[in-house]
Order: C-alpha cells, then structure tokens, then sequence
C-alpha cells in the first residue's frame, strides 16, 4: 500500500509538472503566432525577428513533457507558426532579391546614362541631366550586395569626371574674362587720352578702331560687366559730342559698325537674322498701326478732342517713328551687303 502511494503521489506529480509545463508551451505558441502575424518589412527587422524565433524554440526544448493528449497537438501548433514566419521570411527575401535584381537593371542603366554625359561640353544642360540621374539613383532601392559598391563606384565616377571637367572649364573662362577685362580697362583709357585729341578726322578714326576692338573682345566676369560698359558707353558718347557729330549720325555709324563686325566675323548668318528680326518688327509695328487707324474710325467726327483719340494717335505717331528708324537700318544692312 505504501509503495502504491508513493507511486500515486509520483504520477500526480508528474502529472501536475506536465500541465505546468503544458502551459508554459501554451504561452510560447502565443508568442510565436505573435511573432508570425506581426512580419516585419525590412530585412534587419526580420534578421531581429529570426533569432527571437530561434530564442523561442531553444526555450521550448528546455521545457519537459506535456500530458500525452496534448503532446502532437501542443507541438503542431508551435510548428505551424513557426513555418509561417520562416515561409513569409522565405517570401519576403525572394521578393526582395527579384526587386534588387531590378533595381540592379536600373542602376546600371543609369550609369551607362552618366557615362554618355561625361564628356559632354553642354555645360548647363548635361548638369541638369546628371542632378536629375543623381535624384532617379536616391530612388532607386538596393541591389544585389555583391555590386552595390561597384555600381555606386561607377556612377560617382561618371558624375565626379564631368564636374571636374566642368570647373576647370570655368576656371580656364574666368582667366579668360579676366584678361578680356583688362583688355577693356585698356581701351577705356585710349578712350581718356582720346579725348584731348585735336584732329576730328584721327580722332574719329581711333574711335572707330577703338569700338571694333572692344566688340572683339569676349566676356568679362559678370560682376563688373554693367559697370565697365557703362563707361564705355560715356565715353564714346563724350566722344562723338565733342566731335560735333549729330545724334542720329552717331547711331547710324554705330549701327553701321555693328553690322560690320557681323561680317567681318565670318557670320553672314548672324547678319541675316538681324535683317529678318527688323523685317518682323517693321511687319508687327504696320500691322498695330493699321488696326489703330481703324479703331479711330470707328469714334464720330465730332470727338476729335477724345483723350482716347488722342493716345491712340500719339501711339501711332511712335510707331511709325520706329518704322522709319528700322527702315534706315534695313538701308545699312543692304548697303553693308552690297559691298561685300
């Protein structure tokens, strides 16, 4: 009878500690179905959720045996959602290697668009472009982790030849402007000295030559180019005033020049967009008058003093005036043409 007791007393041990332990494998099956209906949607967070799974399990080894009912139950259940977790991982890194796999056709054809611009000299253009390509990568998730060094490497080359090209371009203008600045200053200083010129006729011609070279001369930095042109232009006009010449014989030989430098560049081209662009201005101005001459005709004879009339007239008095004035330049361009 005593050893039947100690056996009872045994079993019911036994028994309790399965429950117990029942019920501790009962609460990792609610953490692993957690763990399995709250996936994460970034690969660190899954590589963080794996092991914590993995944490599970060993902590379910530890644990004893549950009441023989329950043993397949219990364990199916910890088993199907630990499969679930392993088979979205499955999924989610599948996606994600087909996902990288086309990011990698598209970053790779972005560098072969970066490589194409690299040697361009459309400055503005090809910057443009390549911030845009730069914006379209930031876009772009990962690659595969074998070439995403390279890839990055092959982009950044492409983009750092252009830029390094691009600043010693504008390093070499702004030497350039700079010389052409003082070229300018120096002209600037024949057109002082020109001044205390007695002859009209040398005097005349100096200014002439003076005026052709300042028109050769390229771009100075920016900064001073409102400033030294302004200066140019007060003296020449001190110039032509101390000279005795007439305003519109200043414009005329001004013009002439202009046109002149045109051809003497090589770029008739040049010449004849100018004559087309005076030929559409005198065509828009006529076309304005004619329609404000029929807008008069439709007021009465008897509202001659309408300040209405009298503004549209004052605008067709200026228009024609410029008409005239872009008729004797059209004279110039003929003439310049003629004696080619």
């Amino acid at each position: 009878d005593k050893i039947y007791e100690q056996k009872k007393a045994l079993l019911d041990k036994l028994k309790e500690q399965r429950n117990a332990n029942l019920e501790l494998k009962q609460a990792i099956c609610e953490k692993m179905d957690l763990l399995s209906s709250d996936l994460p949607t970034k690969p660190k967070e899954w590589i963080e959720k794996t092991d914590s799974v993995n944490a599970l399990f060993e902590e379910w080894r530890k644990i004893g045996p549950v009441p023989k009912e329950w043993n397949d139950k219990i364990w199916n259940q910890f088993k199907e959602g630990k499969n679930k977790f392993f088979n979205e991982k499955n999924a989610f890194f599948k996606r994600l290697n087909k996902d990288k796999n086309e990011n990698l056709k598209l970053k790779t054809n972005i560098c072969e668009r970066a490589e194409n611009l690299k040697e361009s000299e459309d400055w503005q253009r090809a910057t443009e472009d390549l911030k845009r390509l730069q914006e379209e990568w930031k876009k772009i998730g990962p690659v595969p982790e074998k070439y995403s060094d390279q890839l990055w490497k092959r982009f950044r080359a492409a983009c750092d030849h252009f830029f390094n090209r691009k600043e010693d371009n504008f390093k070499s203008q702004k030497e350039e402007q700079q010389g052409n600045l003082q070229a300018k200053n120096d002209l600037l200083s024949q057109l002082e000295t020109l001044l205390q010129e007695d002859n009209v006729e040398t005097a005349f011609q100096t200014l002439r030559e003076i005026q052709k070279q300042w028109a050769s001369i390229g771009f100075v930095p920016i900064e001073a180019k409102a400033k030294i042109q302004k200066k140019y232009q007060e003296l020449v006009d001190k110039s032509y005033d101390k000279f005795k010449i007439k305003k519109d014989e200043m414009n005329e030989v001004r013009l002439k020049e202009h046109y002149k430098d045109l051809v003497d560049s090589n770029d008739k081209n040049r010449l004849n967009q100018e004559e087309y662009k005076i030929r559409e201005k005198i065509k828009f101005l006529l076309n304005d008058i004619a329609t404000w001459e029929n807008n008069i005709g439709f007021f009465s004879t008897s509202s001659k003093e309408n300040p209405l009339i009298k503004q549209i007239r004052d605008k067709i008095s200026k228009a024609s005036a410029q008409v005239d004035k872009l008729k004797a330049e059209l004279k110039i361009i003929s003439s310049i043409k003629n004696n080619q």
